[in-house]
């Protein structure tokens, strides 16, 4: 989407659409990826795969910019709760896949038992995905299984709540985690927490001062209550991986530290 997104910032031209491209493949897809396939004379394509499986998700013609497609007919595939029951239609769950054919999907991983037993469940390969599929069977990517929070009996997509954290003009990161219950300080005559909560690490643009609590009423006008963050930390630099994503394991080895804001007490929580 990065390429997608400079393109329509560029100011139009009247020979946008003179080019030989007809089908443009968009993933994630812009929200005015309509607007997108009028100026530049394409249609836009989408999809959701990974190496082990090949593309097995895929769409063109998109009803809206949040599917990831139908599923090709080659594969199998059920969206499951942790205990492995199927869901129906309209809730969120792991998505386990196969292939219909020898060879469609991976057959393991080389030298690695302990990987094999966590990704194969009877036949079924374990994608750690979280999707949903609409009646129409158009599929939703929702967000990685480790990454998935679950907060006071909700389901709390990560990628949408960095989602609205970065749509801040004064942000230009964020990552969600969740704080167990067992790392949760508790606030004076409160007994220690039972249940997880949401923290968030931003990197700031530095266009603009931001405070924790600035940032924690602006969601609260955007967000259902139970998405709201306990706990923001504002960092220099959120930690990557070689490849350039960010390292969420680097944010939960300290979750709670001596920079952490929590919006309870409107200040940094005492140590414990």
């Amino acid at each position: 989407m990065g390429i997608a997104g400079f393109l329509m910032n560029v100011e139009p031209r009247a020979e946008d659409a003179d080019n030989p491209l007809q089908w443009v493949l968009m993933n994630p897809v812009l929200p005015d990826y309509r607007e997108f396939e009028a100026r530049f004379g394409v249609q836009i394509c989408t999809g959701w795969g990974m190496t082990e499986i090949g593309f097995p998700l895929n769409a063109s013609n998109l009803p809206n910019a949040q599917t990831c497609g139908k599923l090709s007919p080659l594969y199998e595939v059920r969206i499951v709760d942790s205990e492995g029951r199927d869901l129906p239609d309209g809730e969120a769950g792991e998505l386990w896949i196969r292939g219909k054919a020898p060879f469609l999907i991976t057959q393991g991983y080389l030298n690695k038992p302990e990987a094999n037993a966590k990704a194969w469940r009877s036949g079924w390969y374990a994608t750690g995905d979280i999707l949903r599929r609409d009646p129409d069977g158009y599929f939703y990517f929702l967000d990685r299984a480790n990454d998935y929070l679950r907060v006071r009996g909700n389901n709390v997509s990560s990628l949408e709540l960095e989602g609205e954290v970065r749509a801040h003009p004064a942000v230009a990161e964020a990552a969600a985690i969740a704080v167990k219950a067992a790392d949760v300080p508790a606030l004076p005559g409160n007994a220690r927490a039972s249940e997880d909560e949401i923290k968030i690490a931003v990197q700031l643009n530095g266009s603009a001062p931001l405070g924790e609590g600035d940032l924690v009423d602006y969601l609260a006008e955007r967000l259902p209550r139970y998405m709201v963050p306990r706990f923001v930390e504002f960092v220099a630099e959120l930690p990557r991986t070689p490849t350039g994503k960010i390292r969420k394991a680097g944010l939960r080895e300290a979750p709670v530290n001596a920079a952490t804001w929590d919006r309870l007490s409107r200040s940094v929580p005492a140590a414990t």
